[in-house]
């Protein structure tokens, strides 16, 4: 939303549940398509302020924009129903956008979960030493899984022997 900066300018007060939104208005009858019909079908739903062209302009068009000041804490309007002429005609009317609205701090421009005046409290919940059940533990032998290795057995012929004698080496 925008409004003309003055020098005199305070904080902006989104407190206030009126603004101004842009509202198409559909299937509207061509003697209600003037800047009095305009205004008079607008002032059902808020203050009139605009209008997005020359009413003038509308041919063979049943539908026109136009800027209202809304109350949005109000229930909004969908369709207008009017007896124009002694016959029922419904004027559908359609909002181009409509504002954030926070129920917890009841301004205007956010919801509830991105609240500024929200307090987050953080609470320590101390964690326990394992996360883990004991179930869950496998214990194995450790020294068994490491293989010796075999002792090798050699043939060791002396000089000074005269037979072969057989020795165990360590390797």
């Amino acid at each position: 939303m925008l409004w003309p900066w003055t020098s005199s300018s305070q904080k902006l007060d989104l407190s206030s549940s009126c603004f101004p939104v842009w509202i198409k208005l559909k299937h509207i009858p061509l003697e209600l398509l003037t800047k009095e019909g305009l205004s008079y079908l607008a002032s059902t739903l808020g203050t009139p302020l605009h209008t997005d062209r020359d009413c003038s302009k509308l041919f063979n068009n049943d539908s026109a924009n136009v800027c209202v000041k809304v109350d949005f804490s109000k229930p909004l309007l969908t369709e207008l129903k009017l007896d124009f002429n002694g016959e029922p005609v419904i004027i559908e009317v359609i909002y181009s956008w409509k504002p954030l609205h926070c129920d917890m701090c009841k301004n205007w421009g956010h919801y509830a979960i991105a609240c500024p005046s929200k307090k987050v409290v953080k609470k320590w919940i101390p964690k326990s030493t394992s996360s883990i059940p004991e179930s869950m533990f496998v214990v194995t032998d450790v020294l068994n899984t490491f293989t010796q290795k075999p002792a090798v057995t050699t043939e060791i012929s002396t000089e000074s022997s005269t037979a072969n004698a057989m020795e165990h080496i360590p390797t």
